[in-house]
């Protein structure tokens, strides 16, 4: 089991575009701004969001199953609306799922194509049409409900960026928690009825204030070697702990023991820790688009 127990534990804003850095010499690490979420940044060991994040992504979004009678459709985006990317194609969403819907896969937008999918239907998450609003997530509410992908290659340091929410505040007391991503023993999740998120390396953990039931964007940073950092939404970033990045392995989504889960958008980083500025940037942007 992947979890640890309690020591681990639509429109868009009105605000100005954020900005992400380039790493292109000839754009000398200026702060510039991109044409599509992650244009601007290093490219990701693996990217899933129900929302476009890469100009140059030409694939479609996730695989719907329908439960009535198990049909199976690829979504895909639809056309940019600004810096903020282009949101799915919700209509088409609707209209294979005249009964519920389950996620069955997860596209990657990396270009590395790890998918992330699940064969065993019982363990498939739930497509939520009006999660956020009228923007949709995936969505657990039993537990081991997860997606999970092929073995991603990384090296230290390790960033793990999501976006999601507890969506139902868990019994008092109990191991209940949200994985909003898990790579190999490294988690960066909700815990139970706290008002917190943790990153772990399975064994330390950084603790960051994250009020229960709200939304928030959220990257971790395990350096292997120096102070790792865990930054909720705006906030201050959470340090002072070295957390090692584990043997590379599956990034996934994870509920444990019954909890509600909800997940709209997960990126991780090989070997390439987000700087503040960056951090601010897509932080800045996950909000805008999500509303929260």
């Amino acid at each position: 089991m992947r979890f640890m127990l309690p020591l681990l534990a639509a429109g868009l804003l009105l605000a100005p575009p954020a900005e992400a850095r380039m790493h292109a010499p000839y754009r000398a690490h200026r702060i510039v701004p991109a044409t599509a979420p992650l244009d601007g940044f290093t490219q990701p060991a693996a990217a899933y969001s129900m929302r476009r994040l890469r100009s140059t992504y030409s694939g479609p979004a996730i695989r719907l199953r329908r439960t009535l009678d198990t049909v199976e459709a690829d979504i895909a985006f639809l056309g940019f609306t600004g810096f903020t990317g282009a949101p799915i194609d919700t209509a088409a969403a609707a209209a294979h799922c005249t009964t519920p819907c389950t996620v069955a896969v997860w596209y990657d937008q990396s270009g590395n194509a790890k998918h992330m999918s699940q064969t065993t239907v019982a363990l498939q998450p739930a497509y939520q049409a009006n999660c956020q609003g009228t923007l949709p997530c995936a969505r657990s509410t039993s537990a081991t409900q997860q997606l999970i992908n092929n073995a991603v290659v990384w090296a230290s340091p390790l960033t793990m960026n999501a976006v999601g929410r507890q969506a139902v505040r868990p019994t008092p007391g109990s191991f209940q928690s949200c994985y909003f991503v898990g790579a190999a023993s490294n988690q960066m999740f909700q815990y139970a009825d706290g008002d917190q998120l943790y990153l772990t390396d399975g064994t330390l953990n950084i603790i960051a204030p994250a009020a229960g039931l709200a939304w928030h964007a959220a990257t971790g940073i395990l350096t292997g070697s120096a102070a790792s950092l865990l930054q909720v939404d705006a906030n201050a970033p959470a340090t002072g702990i070295v957390l090692t990045p584990g043997t590379p392995g599956n990034v996934y989504t994870y509920n444990a023991l019954a909890e509600t889960c909800d997940y709209a958008e997960i990126v991780v980083w090989s070997a390439y820790a987000l700087s503040p500025a960056e951090r601010t940037a897509l932080h800045a942007n996950q909000k805008s688009f999500w509303g929260f």
